[in-house]
């Protein structure tokens, strides 16, 4: 397990060098999208320093870049994430606290929010 937690950045950065060419080939493919995203974050939050806030800020910065991406949860969860690891709390809090509201309950989405004092116990 803990070899494989070392390898973790490598592997994670081998999916984005994969993925990220297939984003620019199609960049609405929502799929695509957000394997993309969510491998830079996870990478970002294994990360630190500079690396950990251009890989949040690109992420951001994907998303951002979604004509429809107010329409779509998963998109917004990310999002939440993205803010929290580039330290703009009160904007996570603000469209977390809609994300649970509108009746979004992702498992690992309610965890990030309650690890960072966002989302009640619901």
């Amino acid at each position: 397990e803990a070899d494989l937690f070392a390898r973790l950045p490598d592997v994670l950065r081998k999916a984005i060098a994969v993925l990220e060419p297939q984003l620019a080939d199609n960049p609405q493919d929502r799929a695509t999208l957000l394997a993309t995203v969510d491998a830079r974050l996870r990478l970002a939050s294994l990360a630190s320093g500079s690396e950990r806030e251009a890989l949040a800020r690109t992420a951001l910065a994907a998303i951002e870049a979604q004509a429809s991406a107010r329409a779509d949860p998963r998109l917004r969860a990310l999002q939440v994430e993205s803010l929290l690891l580039l330290q703009r709390g009160p904007e996570a809090r603000t469209l977390g606290e809609t994300l649970v509201a509108s009746g979004y309950r992702d498992a690992g989405f309610m965890v990030l929010l309650r690890a960072n004092g966002i989302a009640s116990k619901r």
